[in-house]
């Protein structure tokens, strides 16, 4: 069992998989089904691996908490964009807010594969 704090290679990993996974769902669907890898591996795990559960429900609140946000912030999306201006607001602002999930995904997998917790620092605790 080489392991980090006590926690195996084959939990670090899919823990990592919390946290990267969802980046390559939004890929595929838009943003959309984002919140679907963290869910699943959650309720699959929540019994047998706290450590995996940790980090599947951080990255599935953080997911739900932006999922959300994009709920809200649509109809004033399409609104900026259809007046001319809008383009120019909310392509920038997409790809700061794609960036930020993107760099907060990699931090939290990287503190997975090291065997260790990690909280977004931004994320409504939905799931707990």
């Amino acid at each position: 069992m080489n392991a980090h704090n006590g926690i195996d290679q084959e939990q670090r990993t899919w823990a990592m998989v919390a946290h990267i996974g969802p980046i390559l769902v939004s890929l595929v669907s838009g943003g959309l089904l984002c919140f679907v890898v963290p869910l699943v591996l959650y309720l699959a795990k929540q019994e047998s691996s706290p450590f995996i559960a940790e980090h599947a429900r951080e990255s599935l609140n953080f997911r739900l908490t932006l999922l959300i946000a994009y709920i809200i912030l649509w109809p004033v999306i399409v609104l900026l964009a259809l007046s001319g201006i809008g383009l120019c607001i909310v392509i920038p602002m997409a790809a700061l807010v794609w960036f930020v999930e993107l760099v907060l995904s990699i931090v939290g997998g990287v503190k997975a594969m090291g065997g260790e917790s990690y909280s977004y620092p931004f994320a409504w605790r939905i799931v707990s």
